[in-house]
């Protein structure tokens, strides 16, 4: 027993463990600007939470209506929009039978009630206080540390003694510790979350089952603020007297994400003509999120280079950097009303030609008396999450994965202005009036004119299996340096053409049964090892809506021609184009 016990201690992971709180909590301390650092002889675990309690009591000093937005569309882009709807509810109508109309509504109906039921009392076993403060935050992540650092040690001796399932991978990754990572990331919100939220969609190859599992949760589920700390944030933004400004409020949160959560109620608007009382969503930002942005990736980071519990290849450094100056954007919920008002106006823009054109979307109103830096508030969106869709008859599926792809296409080249969140819930199918109603603006950019113009070059190579043109597209775009292996160059080649796969013929596509997440996970260990440069920083937005489009069009079992969508995007922008491809 002693023997083993020996050579448990002597191992390098047990070393590495113990190596990493110490270091941890060392930048974890200078990060609040405490230089005595932590004790360099400590023993085991118990001494390192002790030595980083001490040090943390010791610096306990660190311490946006109706009325306006309806306006904004009032011309003839909007009777021509209007016009195009009525077209769609009509065809809508002539595909879809009485009686796969009535299942649909009732699904939509139960969906209702369950958010507006059951979920509540789902949401209020989850109140828990947003850390708030820099020691708030940082002793969350000083007790991730400690968490993980422990974890790594039982896993080491466990796989030592024969007891663990898990024989090969770092320490650190192991279900406890996925388990663990997902819970504090649910608890701290904002920054943290959030990365976890984006590392949820990454490519499941590049992930230990157990891990992607973990942060499956963190993309579905977080903790919310309990009343007292809602109330403050409602007073400090909208005053005092801010429950008289409307007529109805539900303190039970129906949404929560990474930065906020959202909350249902009424107001009154038309008071001195025709008074009448709407619904509205209320997105109330979670306090301290957005002063911690710095910091809490900072130490996620930190986190991440100690325990390598996020694989190489996705270059999490390099997230962590585009994500800092999205967050920072997202955070700012003024102009996020901006970029909503924007899209309402793009919705009911002209066609951009005979295929490509806006097929019933729709974008609430936002009211900017009720909005701030860290509150807005939209007219209520009926529908439900896009994924819901897989329940419905092929013609609504095939109908609605049609949409959401033109929707992409026409974002990226046409207007070269994306709203990057794929999350299912951003997109709302309303059945009544057979509409996509487009929600949650935060995660919205522009992109650079010619880096548009040359992706699109990539995409047209990808459609027509040009493999020369795709490498050589690819070098000018930057994602392969030239000097890669042979494999990994072939590998980056087959991942772009099973990208344009869909687009390569004029007959309709399955996205479900093509299988194409499959063909595109077996690339995952050669990206994972052989990757010698991250991917553009533009990549890590653009491809998030895109294979979010792609995700969405496989779960919902959509079969619909996408050739032609992407054939009228190029005749309109770069028709020199045509002329290379055989078609």
């Amino acid at each position: 027993m002693s023997r083993k016990f020996l050579r448990i201690l002597n191992s390098p992971d047990t070393s590495r463990c113990f190596q990493g709180i110490v270091v941890v909590a060392q930048e974890l301390l200078r990060s609040q600007g405490i230089t005595k650092g932590v004790n360099q002889h400590v023993k085991n675990i118990d001494d390192g939470v002790k030595a980083i309690a001490a040090q943390l009591v010791k610096s306990q000093e660190l311490s946006e209506t109706l009325n306006s937005d309806q306006d904004v569309i009032k011309d003839s882009s909007l009777e021509s929009a209007t016009k195009r709807q009525e077209k769609t509810h009509n065809n809508f109508k002539a595909i879809v039978g009485e009686s796969e109309r009535a299942m649909m509504l009732e699904v939509q109906r139960k969906y209702q009630d369950t958010t507006e039921n059951k979920d509540r009392e789902r949401w209020q076993q989850k109140q828990k206080k947003v850390p708030d403060s820099p020691l708030a935050r940082v002793a969350g992540f000083g007790s991730l540390a400690v968490g993980l650092v422990g974890g790594g040690v039982a896993e080491a001796v466990k796989r030592i003694g024969g007891a663990s399932e898990q024989v090969s991978g770092p320490v650190f990754i192991s279900e406890n510790n996925s388990e663990r990572l997902a819970k504090t990331l649910c608890r701290m919100r904002g920054a943290a979350l959030k990365i976890g939220q984006m590392m949820s969609i990454q490519d499941e190859s590049l992930m230990p089952p157990h891990l992607a599992q973990a942060l499956e949760k963190v993309r579905q589920n977080a903790d919310v603020m309990p009343v007292s700390q809602l109330n403050r944030m409602l007073k400090d933004e909208l005053g005092s007297e801010w429950e008289t400004r409307f007529s109805e409020f539900d303190k039970i949160p129906f949404a929560a994400a990474s930065l906020g959560q959202v909350h249902r109620a009424k107001i009154v608007v038309d008071k001195h003509l025709k008074p009448r009382e709407i619904d509205v969503a209320v997105k109330i930002q979670f306090p301290g999120v957005a002063e911690s942005i710095d910091s809490d990736l900072a130490n996620l980071k930190l986190l991440a280079d100690v325990t390598g519990i996020f694989p190489k290849g996705i270059f999490i450094n390099n997230i962590i950097s585009v994500m800092k100056d999205e967050l920072k954007e997202e955070c700012d919920y003024e102009l996020e009303a901006e970029h909503q008002m924007k899209f309402r106006r793009m919705i009911a823009s002209e066609t951009v030609g005979d295929v490509l054109q806006f097929d019933n979307f729709y974008v609430p109103s936002v009211i900017p008396e009720l909005s701030t830096k860290r509150i807005l508030t939209t007219e209520w969106a009926t529908g439900v999450p896009i994924d819901r869709v897989a329940d419905f008859p092929a013609s609504v599926r095939n109908s609605v994965g049609r949409r959401l792809l033109k929707l992409s296409l026409l974002e990226l080249f046409h207007f070269r202005y994306m709203q990057t969140d794929p999350n299912y819930s951003n997109f709302l199918y309303d059945v009544t009036n057979d509409r996509i109603t487009l929600i949650d603006f935060g995660a919205t950019r522009s992109y650079d004119k010619d880096f548009v113009s040359t992706y699109l070059k990539l995409v047209w190579a990808a459609s027509n299996s040009d493999r020369a043109e795709v490498l050589e597209v690819s070098k000018r775009l930057g994602f392969l340096t030239g000097e890669e292996s042979q494999k990994m160059i072939d590998a980056h080649i087959e991942a772009g053409l099973e990208v344009g796969r869909p687009f390569q013929r004029d007959a309709p596509f399955d996205f479900k049964g093509s299988k194409i997440s499959n063909q595109m996970s077996r690339h995952g260990d050669t990206f994972a090892y052989e990757r010698l440069t991250p991917p553009p920083r533009e990549i890590y937005s653009l491809h998030r809506k895109l294979s979010g489009a792609y995700m969405t069009c496989i779960k919902i079992g959509a079969i619909f021609p996408c050739r032609d969508l992407l054939v009228e995007t190029v005749k309109s922008l770069k028709p020199e184009l045509l002329l290379k491809s055989h078609m």
